[in-house]
């Protein structure tokens, strides 16, 4: 739904003309172009740390090398000369969806590790529990976690 807001917005922002919005739609492909070639710089490098590096890794590492640079360049250009033109909204809203997502995925990592700590004192409950359901030694503190009584 808000993906759909924010895309007929900037449609309307944009007269919906075509070669206006594409400028949006070149600086997310040079980024994505230029992180996926140092992502695979750093696969490779990985890889002949460990050991586990193919024949020839050092020449596919100098080829990835070079796509980051080359698309980089081109990102700095294509951003140059159309920042003012709106790509200056793709330079804004991806460090904003960045830490959004970042936000979101410590949100899943804390509920999963709470979760986790829930079924891990369920199942000592059902070992050391005589009515699991109704505990005597493995106390609940709201507020404070848990508390285990003799």
């Amino acid at each position: 739904m808000l993906l759909t807001g924010v895309a007929g917005l900037l449609i309307v922002a944009f007269d919906a003309q075509v070669t206006r919005l594409i400028q949006l739609y070149i600086i997310g492909v040079f980024v994505s172009f230029t992180l996926s070639q140092l992502g695979m710089v750093r696969h490779w490098q990985k890889e002949r740390r460990r050991g586990t590096a193919p024949e020839g890794v050092r020449g596919r590492q100098a080829v990835n090398a070079a796509g980051a640079a080359a698309t980089a360049i081109v990102l700095v250009i294509v951003l140059a000369t159309k920042f003012v033109h709106g790509a200056w909204i793709v330079v804004v809203a991806m460090p904003v969806l960045f830490l959004l997502m970042k936000a979101v995925s410590r949100h899943y990592a804390a509920v999963r590790e709470e979760h986790c700590l829930r079924v891990y004192m369920a199942q000592l409950r059902r070992k050391l529990e005589a009515d699991p359901s109704r505990p005597r030694h493995l106390l609940t503190e709201a507020g404070m976690g848990y508390r285990f009584q003799p």
